[in-house]
């Protein structure tokens, strides 16, 4: 106990930060060489907030031993400090025991995605998940807030974290679509289907997710603040917004990785402004308003598209709609305005160019016969997600797409024109735009339109199109 007073009151010194949220801090400690989890809360709102809900340290205990009781996996709780101090702040912290080694279930499950394959325990993970939701609702225990960042991974067993969203009542249809939304990149069909009608025998899930676009939109709000992935910075007369972070890197591009800082983009954007001015970037041939060459960020050389419009601004925000539904779009890096009496009167939209060329203009014959399958499958594939997630593109021609080469897994067809990127009110679909422009490619042939229709639509029945 005194070791334990010891560590607490050299948290901040003999501690590890593990997160770091406006309201909440994780930190880890060692005792007896065993590892614990510290969650503090300080106590930044209202008094009458927490007279009404309480202590949220408090709250957070009680239902851990809510689920140790019902026999869910779960940390165990071990304390609660009312009134604890840390770093001048006063607040309630809550110890829990760490298990270790893990990680989180959505980090373990993106990193063998990056290589295009899925986890090598993929159905065990999900028969747990199932399970673990299962076990709530027989406990009449829902967790408000269910989605794979809040399952913990530890040596093949998965445990239900923040418990301070744990409510007594049954589990919720939002709850389970919450989960269903957060899933949508690792689970099959079957695997949704399994766990809907485990939970609702005598029914089919959605066809689309309801709760997703709420998700989607949510998400999409800070792309133009100052948070933990994106940010702002400021010149003479430009300014610009860029992504600082993203949480898990995309398989289809190799900067959703890295992470930059305000200083470094405000130095590569003046070079990139003298290369302009100057002329250096070439333009390409048959794209509308559209640049490419190199920049600096961060003392390493990108090769990027430079687009100029102005309602750069649009196609910024579309950019994301397309990446926060893991739809393939060269990497939005950052969009750069100069305004005149507060109105836009040029945008730049810089986004990154992967190793590859435009499919107007590629040598289909020169591609293996897999990997020309496979790009035609894509292409369909791609469209397909874009019109089911509520979106269409009103001209997905030939020179909108650009197709990344130097990429695991072969091909990979990537929307460039996102401007033309609308909601889908039940009238629109993208195929047909591909399907006119792609007969003006003379190495095009029927056998690519039948993988390309069965790509977009694989169960639907096929009719052979009428010569023109």
């Amino acid at each position: 106990m005194v070791d334990l007073e010891r560590i607490l009151k050299e948290l901040p010194t003999v501690g590890q930060l593990v997160k770091d949220r406006p309201g909440r801090q994780i930190w880890r400690i060692e005792l007896s060489g065993r590892g614990y989890f510290v969650k503090f809360y300080p106590r930044t709102r209202s008094r009458l907030k927490r007279l009404i809900r309480g202590s949220p340290a408090l709250r957070e205990f009680f239902r851990l031993q809510w689920l140790q009781k019902a026999k869910i996996a779960a940390p165990r709780p071990v304390g609660v400090l009312s009134g604890f101090v840390l770093g001048g702040k006063r607040g309630d912290a809550v110890i829990s025991e760490a298990l270790e080694p893990a990680m989180g279930l959505d980090e373990y499950l993106n990193q063998p995605k990056l290589d295009g394959q899925p986890a090598a325990d993929h159905r065990a993970l999900a028969d747990q998940v199932i399970e673990i939701v299962r076990q709530l609702g027989i406990a009449r225990l829902r967790h408000r807030d269910l989605h794979l960042g809040n399952f913990l991974l530890s040596n093949g067993k998965l445990f239900l974290l923040d418990a301070y969203a744990i409510e007594r009542g049954p589990m919720r249809q939002v709850d389970a679509l919450k989960l269903g939304h957060s899933v949508r990149e690792f689970a099959t069909r079957t695997d949704i289907l399994r766990a809907w009608r485990r939970w609702n025998p005598d029914s089919n899930p959605p066809k689309n997710n309801p709760l997703s676009l709420r998700e989607w939109n949510r998400s999409l709000r800070r792309i133009w603040g100052e948070n933990r992935y994106f940010s702002r910075f400021k010149g003479s007369e430009w300014t610009g917004n860029f992504v600082r972070r993203f949480k898990y890197a995309k398989s289809w591009s190799n900067l959703s990785g890295r992470v930059c800082s305000a200083e470094q983009w405000q130095a590569a954007w003046g070079g990139l402004l003298d290369q302009i001015a100057q002329g250096k970037l070439s333009a390409e041939e048959g794209i509308h308003q559209t640049l490419s060459g190199r920049m600096m960020l961060g003392g390493q050389e990108v090769d990027i598209f430079v687009r100029r419009s102005q309602w750069g601004g649009r196609a910024w925000h579309k950019a994301w709609e397309l990446v926060y539904r893991d739809i393939p779009t060269p990497w939005p890096m950052g969009i750069v305005r100069r305004k005149v009496m507060g109105i836009t009167v040029e945008s730049l939209l810089i986004v990154e160019r992967p190793a590859g060329e435009w499919l107007s203009h590629m040598d289909l014959d020169a591609l293996s016969d897999d990997d020309r399958e496979r790009l035609f499958s894509r292409l369909g594939g791609t469209l397909r997600r874009v019109d089911q997630s509520g979106l269409y593109h009103k001209s997905a021609s030939t020179n909108h797409w650009w197709i990344a080469t130097g990429l695991t897994g072969g091909p990979v067809p990537m929307l460039v024109e996102v401007s033309q990127i609308r909601r889908n009110t039940g009238w629109g679909w993208s195929l047909s735009a591909l399907l006119r422009s792609l007969k003006d490619h003379e190495k095009y042939t029927p056998e690519d339109s039948l993988v390309l229709c069965r790509g977009y639509a694989p169960f639907a029945r096929m009719k052979r199109e009428e010569e023109s």
